[in-house]
This record gives structure tokens, sequence and C-alpha cells, in this order.
């Protein structure tokens, strides 16, 4: 039996009763209906972790991935996140923008207490 793009055969059910997860199942002696049902699951992809100052048992590495994998934050560099800089205003900015899915602007915010460039 093969299954579907990031799924994986769980168990097998044959008449209501769990036969495991069998690649094949042969009824004898048939002399009856019967039921047979494949019951699936998704694949949890572990993808490597691309950041070198972001530890895999650090309490925020879930909200990390999270972050960067919904496109909200971006890395700091080819390989590092930046989880200890010290987020500007801009950033945060940004990351509202994002939240919104990309609203159209039409104008450029400025702020007195911050430079151009920030």
């Amino acid at each position: 039996m093969k299954t579907g793009s990031g799924y994986e055969l769980k168990d097998v059910l044959v008449d209501g009763k769990n036969v495991g997860a069998v690649s094949r199942y042969t009824f004898e002696n048939v002399r009856a209906a019967h039921t047979i049902k494949a019951v699936f699951r998704a694949v949890e992809e572990t993808a490597e972790n691309p950041f070198v100052d972001v530890a895999e048992n650090a309490w925020y590495k879930a909200a990390v991935d999270y972050v960067h994998s919904a496109g909200l934050m971006n890395r700091i560099s080819n390989a590092a996140f930046g989880p200890d800089i010290t987020a500007t205003r801009g950033m945060i900015a940004t990351i509202l923008y994002r939240m919104e899915n990309t609203l159209a602007v039409s104008s450029v915010a400025v702020f007195s207490d911050a430079a151009a460039d920030r």
C-alpha cells in the first residue's frame, strides 16, 4: 500500500481489529463480507537547525523555528538568527507588517527619535 507524500501507514484494521502497519494482508477462506481500513498519519519532518546561535535545547527554539518558517522574521546572516540582539522599532514594525500579510503601503513612516536608515 502506498501513501501520499508526507504520510505513512499507521495501522490496518480488518473487520475493526488492528493488525498493525502491515504492507500486505490476505483474506483466506472468505465466506462473508469483510472490511479493511488503512489508517495514515502525517510524517513530521525534522529539518536541520540552520542557526548556529540557536541551540537545539534553547527554551525559545520552537518560537524561532515558527517565526522563521512563517516568514515573520529573517536571519541576521547566512548562519545566525540573532536571538540575543535587541529588536529595533523597524524590526517590530516589519514583523507586524508581515503578520498582516504585507498590506499595501502608500507613505513612509517618519520617527523623530530614530535615524532614517533604522
